[in-house]
């Protein structure tokens, strides 16, 4: 099963769909960042990043004692094959992007990361949203119109419209969580892997 499905490219149609979206929330494109305004502990207000090619979500570390975040050890939270110093992670309860369900995220901490993007855009980011918080999601970016679109019962629109692109995931059976790796996309004229 395919984590989730990321759709980048709106049709001109995309009203057609809208009996279809569950939740729509604008986003800021800044800096080279995608930033939106979240709640965490379903209440508390923040503003996130989002980075879908991270397969785990990064929450500053600087903020787990601010929003009294529980830490647990996850003895198998990384992934075979791969090396990480610790699998201690912090619990973030109750993230919601506007009317999408809440969400329990276990989260890596690195103070770097979201440190820099926060320099970046000159304000306090609370942590970046990776591919674990869109697990089993549909999940429209509409970077014309800035929002993000949340979809149920949704299929995809036939290829061959040159408005449409439609870019599968490769499945890992291994990974416990999946990057959004795709191959059909070329450079140059040839064919490259990216996220």
């Amino acid at each position: 099963v395919v984590a989730s499905l990321i759709w980048f490219l709106a049709p001109p149609n995309c009203e057609s769909f809208a009996q279809q979206v569950d939740s729509e929330i604008p986003f800021t494109f800044e800096k080279g960042h995608i930033i939106v305004a979240a709640k965490v502990k379903d209440t508390e207000p923040v503003e996130m990043a989002i980075a879908t090619g991270l397969e785990r979500s990064i929450v500053g570390a600087g903020n787990i004692p601010k929003y009294n975040l529980r830490l647990t050890f996850i003895p198998d939270a990384i992934p075979p094959g791969r090396s990480d110093p610790s699998s201690e992670l912090a619990e973030v309860q109750g993230i919601r992007l506007g009317d999408a369900e809440g969400r329990r995220v276990l989260m890596r901490y690195n103070g770097n990361m979201v440190n820099t993007i926060s320099k970046d855009i000159g304000r306090e980011i609370f942590a970046v949203l990776g591919a674990d918080f869109f697990k089993g999601r549909t999940v429209q970016f509409d970077f014309k119109k800035k929002v993000i679109r949340f979809l149920s019962n949704w299929k995809a629109p036939k290829e061959g419209s040159e408005s449409v692109a439609i870019l599968p995931m490769l499945v890992d059976s291994m990974q416990p969580i999946r990057r959004p790796i795709v191959e059909r996309v070329s450079f140059n004229g040839k064919p490259i892997k990216t996220l």
